[in-house]
């Protein structure tokens, strides 16, 4: 009761679930890792001992996953979780210079906390960005207009949809180990997916920025429009890319390696 008092009609963001992989006494900079939907921190367990040891590593459970808080009622927005992701890092005393890694999802929500703090955030790099353009009519057979069928399917029918995550977690086809696809869960992934996702501006947003973006994508990712990703590097000037041509949505592999290097190196230039 206290706590919907507080977060749902005083509006106050919530705090959520911070993990350290790295914290030395003096830190350069700090690298927020910010992982994709259905994920927690653990996502980036495999990356973060690749990076330098004289940086604060960190990575951050969003709103309604992993071991952050998952009200019910609330709108799973990347409005909403910069709200608390913002929250956190000041509560925790962390400012700038800070380098933020979004997988996926994360992706999305990293060009909304640039766009908010450009004072703070010195760079940007986007894995597996699910960058969508809201208005587009495309033909029947276009993989964006495939992929909005899909989202829309997994959402008009979420009994079945929570059976077929749950199979998926259960046989560990889920990329992450730290986010169980109970009812609470599917229902979160759900909204966010609708919320975040499917209605998503992002790309408008990340073509207005002007801090350096490196976006790292699989040329076998089925939940990437490679058209839209070329479209926003052609419409700004800051933004990189890097394409692997055997990776997939999920991190594995040479994957990782790549975006370990690509991320000392984004230090390494600052």
């Amino acid at each position: 009761m206290f706590s919907t008092l507080v977060h749902k009609w005083l509006k106050v963001p919530y705090l959520l679930n911070l993990h350290v992989f790295n914290n030395p006494r003096h830190p350069r900079a700090t690298v927020l890792l910010i992982h994709g939907i259905g994920a927690s921190w653990r996502t980036w367990e495999r990356i973060a001992p690749k990076l330098p040891t004289d940086v604060r590593v960190i990575a951050i459970d969003l709103l309604g996953f992993g071991d952050s808080p998952k009200p019910h009622w609330k709108t799973y927005d990347v409005r909403t979780q910069v709200d608390s992701i913002a929250t956190t890092l000041l509560r925790k005393g962390i400012f700038g210079p800070i380098f933020i890694v979004g997988h996926s999802l994360g992706s999305l929500v990293s060009v909304e906390l640039a766009r908010r703090y450009p004072q703070t955030i010195k760079s940007l790099v986007l894995c597996s960005p699910p960058f969508y353009i809201p208005t587009s009519k495309e033909k029947f057979y276009h993989p964006e207009a495939f992929l909005r069928r899909f989202y829309r399917m997994l959402h008009n029918n979420p009994i079945q949809t929570a059976q077929l995550l749950k199979i998926a977690d259960e046989r560990r086809l889920w990329p992450d180990p730290g986010y169980s696809m109970d009812e609470a869960g599917t229902m979160t992934f759900l909204a966010t997916l609708d919320a975040a996702i499917v209605n998503q501006t992002s790309i408008d947003e990340a073509i207005e920025l002007k801090l350096p973006i490196l976006v790292i994508y699989g040329k076998l990712d089925p939940f990437i429009i490679e058209k839209n990703i070329k479209y926003l590097a052609k419409h700004n000037s800051h933004v990189a890319l890097t394409t692997l041509p055997y990776a997939a949505h999920d991190m594995r592999g040479g994957y990782i390696t790549t975006l370990a290097r690509a991320i000392t190196a984004t230090l390494d230039a600052y």
